[in-house]
């Protein structure tokens, strides 16, 4: 029997293509970001389907600036970064 795995889905606007990859950008708790690949799947009513590079409990900033890049620090407002 395959084992089952969650699905994870993530907004359409979290995703950004840099250097022609995938990814997104994750809050860590010293309020920084990390820049996580991932491999989208279909887009099912603004949401992504993330395949590979995530396991769904990691907080993730939406509509990340073009200007946004590893390591750059952030703010949490109403449960979102900025």
């Amino acid at each position: 029997m395959a084992e089952s795995r969650p699905i994870v889905m993530v907004p359409q606007e979290s995703v950004v293509t840099r250097d022609g990859r995938a990814q997104v950008f994750e809050v860590r708790q010293d309020g920084t970001v990390r820049a996580r690949p991932i491999e989208p799947g279909s887009t099912v009513q603004g949401r992504v389907v993330v395949r590979r590079g995530l396991s769904g409990s990691e907080t993730l900033v939406t509509r990340p600036p073009d200007t946004l890049k590893d390591g750059d620090a952030v703010r949490v407002r109403n449960g979102g970064a900025r």
